[in-house]
């Protein structure tokens, strides 16, 4: 009676440990498969925010291009899946191409706006690492560069680099004695030195003096940007419009001022 009461206490002492010993195995298997899981995830993330700091890097071209495709578009009457003009691109990273997608996000506190000079877009990346999604995207802030904005003629000698780089693509190189042979000109003239006025003078664009501009009594009239060394305010009538101009900057990086606004990884 006594043998069979301890044979039964053992096999239930061994029953326990063997369900023990199970439990335990199970628990490390979950605990190893929870944390290959949580490491596959970390992994993915990593390589989908990889991609995005590398194309905003490496690729940055192909974004100003895309901008400067849809910044004039009129957002304000459109449904959300046309604001977003999806366009997708691609950056190389370890070894493949990895798709890029670019959207246009509305701003409700500017896009409603008809002259609103800035714009937000989205830079966005899928990734998967095993079976474990990784996401990644950065909200850019785009404007016209503030100094194609100012409301006052800019000086060609504090901007001279700036505007060496500006890319004009139509453009005409005058000296004083021609620039004087007509009374309007555009879409950009470019003028060597100082520019003596004999006649009262329109222009339609871009007017870039290298000197000063003697008006000589006549005046002077840019509905566009001018850049110059020196000018009678009393003559000259000045409209900053840069409808009448934008289209003729190549150098995108110079046009744009672009500014990461917010980044997220998950």
């Amino acid at each position: 009676m006594k043998k069979g009461f301890i044979s039964i206490y053992v096999l239930l002492l061994l029953l326990i440990l063997s369900v023990s010993i199970a439990f335990i195995n199970d628990q490390s298997k979950n605990n190893h498969e929870i944390k290959s899981s949580l490491l596959d995830k970390k992994q993915a993330t990593y390589d989908a925010e990889s991609n995005i700091n590398i194309y905003l890097k490496e690729e940055k071209e192909s974004l100003l291009t895309y901008i400067n495709n849809d910044f004039g578009r009129d957002i304000s009457t459109l449904s959300e899946e046309k604001i977003a003009n999806l366009k997708k691109d691609s950056v190389y990273y370890k070894n493949n191409n990895r798709k890029i997608y670019l959207t246009r996000v509305k701003d409700f506190y500017r896009d409603d706006l008809i002259d609103a000079n800035t714009k937000i877009y989205r830079v966005y990346n899928e990734s998967v690492y095993k079976s474990s999604l990784g996401e990644a995207r950065a909200y850019i802030s785009a404007s016209i560069n503030p100094i194609l904005l100012q409301k006052k003629p800019i000086s060609y000698y504090e901007n001279k680099e700036y505007i060496d780089k500006l890319g004009i693509s139509d453009y005409e190189i005058l000296d004083n004695k021609a620039f004087n042979k007509k009374k309007e000109y555009g879409p950009c003239v470019i003028v060597e030195g100082d520019m003596k006025l004999t006649k009262d003078t329109n222009i339609k664009g871009i007017l870039i003096v290298k000197g000063k501009i003697d008006h000589n009594g006549k005046s002077l009239t840019v509905d566009g940007l001018l850049a110059c060394n020196g000018y009678s305010q009393d003559k000259l009538y000045y409209t900053n419009d840069c409808e009448m101009f934008k289209d003729n900057i190549g150098n995108l990086d110079s046009k744009y001022s672009l500014q990461i606004i917010s980044k997220q990884a998950y």
